[in-house]
């Protein structure tokens, strides 16, 4: 095998997302004892935070052999979306795999399929995102990927098993009743949430010879799925159980990803699966993703943005450097092209892409329910600050989308005349009321927000920092931009919102003059609220059970506001989108002279 190259990148360069490493390579597993080996193949053309599929061949079949022999390689270089997609081969060695290996077993396969799953969260390599991680295996490797699904079902979005057999009634027993430590973002070690294995839906497929509708397995897949009792045909060798009644979170999570797939067909390991490998990617796993946010992740749809939800996508040069947005246009807003509407713009957190947050944030289905064009921009390759306070991020990590939040950083692009010339564009193409243009971002989507509301106020008439404040990673720095100091002086209501699982990031709760205090104080100033910013914050309200929302008025229009979600780890939920529409964005415009109208 010819292994991994790595590719000169400039962010300046005709294409600045491909990747930085491609092709194959190599990774070495401490496990009991013994170096296990994982091989990655990353296409030339993978986009950062793409998705990645761990798999898991019959026991005796060495990942070489795997790779040469199956077609994953040719489906990963195919993949027709932008996305593409990455595999991970692991092997079992001549002993071939162990499918009554006990639960729990520190050194057992199942570890050694954990840790390579964990492999995914590098970025020292490339990026795959952790929404659209999928587990497969073959004959006795399928029980393996299973029971690696079962002991820890909040890393993958999906997983099938070919010519599986049964898995043994005690280790799914231990596996459903164990509590869950990893919640997905943030771990759980005290058991505070009561979250068990058995309460994580994972959707599954399992291929056999014969139905396998009643096989230890399928039973405990139907039953963390919450499955319909009575199977419906999706073809002629395939039935699909899915769920009937809602899910815990139906604002953030689809119900009909919670799925299992029975199939049946004469020797489906044959050739490695060559005749069922692309169908069980394209039909069953694609579709689902698993995002942060409640918690053990929300299972949702896949809707590219070109092809299923008929978006225009733009690349373009732009200030020198190669720059990618996509624009939403619901249906509504289409049939009356003359009527004005309101812009939202939606940034994503580093490491994505503007098609990632479109799945990631639903403001897709926000503005189908209210009207108005929403915009997903792209920040260009590049790194955050890793001197920060918090850490920042790993200097060693391969360059991935990152949005240049430093006035002083010169050789990055200039993000106002970026969104100056994407927001005119857009006007340009439709009837923008541009006096509801509003701004929203996800972490480090948060830190372009609020750098855009501090240099140039007076384009938005409200902005919405998701996971993120003001003294944050560095962006305080931006308070003393020349930039910043002469910036229009008009008023720019600002909703900061954080998790309570993401204290490495923000302080939650706004107490003893912490980040959060600051970051209030701050825009407290800017917005020339009346007297002094409070130093204790005891008076706070609590809607649907999880939001501490505090509120502070200007002449009787809530101008500034801070939100902590009650276990929510550094994701964003489809519930902040809307909330951030309905309690807040829809209630302000701008007005010709500057100034700022609030309707109740």
């Amino acid at each position: 095998m010819e292994y991994a190259k790595k590719v000169l990148k400039n962010v300046g360069y005709e294409d600045p997302f491909v990747p930085f490493i491609s092709g194959f390579y190599e990774f070495k597993i401490p496990i009991g004892g013994t170096e296990r080996r994982v091989m990655w193949y990353i296409p030339e053309d993978a986009r950062p935070s793409t998705a990645g599929i761990l798999l898991v061949p019959p026991g005796k079949v060495s990942i070489d052999e795997f790779m040469e022999n199956s077609n994953w390689i040719e489906i990963a270089d195919s993949e027709e979306t932008k996305e593409r997609l990455i595999i991970s081969v692991v092997e079992s060695g001549p002993e071939g795999w162990n499918v009554n290996e006990e639960y729990g077993n520190a050194e057992g396969y199942v570890a050694y399929l954990t840790a390579a799953c964990q492999l995914f969260s590098l970025r020292t390599v490339a990026c795959v995102h952790e929404a659209k991680r999928y587990i497969i295996g073959y004959k006795d490797g399928a029980n393996m990927a299973m029971m690696a699904a079962m002991w820890d079902p909040a890393a993958y979005a999906g997983a099938a098993a070919i010519a599986p057999t049964d898995v043994p009634a005690e280790y799914i027993s231990r596996a459903e009743t164990d509590f869950a430590l990893n919640l997905y973002g943030y771990e759980d070690p005290g058991h505070t949430h009561g979250i068990k294995k058995g309460d994580i839906p994972v959707p599954a497929l399992l291929i056999g010879e014969d139905w396998l509708d009643d096989s230890t397995a399928a039973k405990h897949f139907r039953k963390i799925c919450g499955c319909a009792e009575k199977a419906a045909l999706v073809d002629t060798e395939i039935k699909a159980y899915v769920r009937e009644t809602e899910a815990e979170y139906p604002v953030n999570q689809d119900r009909e990803c919670y799925r299992v797939w029975i199939g049946k067909m004469a020797d489906p390991a044959k050739d490695l699966g060559k005749k069922i490998n692309r169908k069980i990617w394209k039909s069953f796993l694609y579709p689902v993703r698993r995002w942060m946010g409640d918690p053990g992740g929300d299972l949702r749809v896949t809707e590219d943005p070109v092809m299923d939800l008929g978006m225009v996508y733009h690349y373009e040069t732009v200030d020198g450097f190669k720059r990618e947005w996509y624009v939403y246009v619901p249906d509504s807003v289409a049939e009356k092209p003359e009527q004005k509407v309101p812009l939202v713009i939606a940034c994503h957190g580093y490491s994505c892409t503007g098609e990632i947050y479109i799945g990631n944030s639903e403001w897709t289905r926000v503005a189908d329910d209210y009207g108005f064009i929403v915009a997903f921009p792209t920040a260009t390759p590049g790194c955050i600050d890793s001197a920060a306070p918090e850490g920042g991020v790993s200097p060693d990590n391969v360059p991935l989308p990152a949005w240049n939040c430093d006035p002083d950083a010169k050789d990055r692009p200039n993000e106002i005349a970026f969104f100056e010339h994407m927001i005119n564009d857009i006007c340009s193409e439709h009837a923008i009321d541009t006096g509801r243009m509003y701004i929203t971002g996800h972490s480090n989507g948060s830190m372009i927000t609020s750098w855009l509301a501090l240099a140039k106020p007076e384009w938005f008439a409200a902005a919405a920092p998701c996971s993120g404040i003001l003294y944050m990673i560095g962006t305080e720095k931006c308070l003393e931009a020349e930039e910043t100091k002469n910036r229009k002086k008009v008023e720019l209501p600002i909703w900061m919102q954080g998790g309570t699982e993401e204290p490495w990031l923000l302080d939650g709760i706004p107490e003893n003059d912490n980040r959060t205090v600051k970051s209030i104080k701050a825009w407290w100033k800017l917005n020339d609220m009346p007297g002094e910013a409070p130093d204790e914050y005891m008076d706070k309200v609590v809607y649907n059970g999880r939001w501490n929302d505090w509120f502070f008025d200007k002449n009787r229009i809530p101008m500034l506001r801070y939100s902590s979600i009650d276990y929510m780890p550094h994701a964003k939920l489809p519930e902040q989108s809307y909330r951030i529409w309905e309690d807040f964005f829809s209630h302000f415009s701008r007005l010709e002279d500057g100034s700022i109208k609030y309707t109740f």
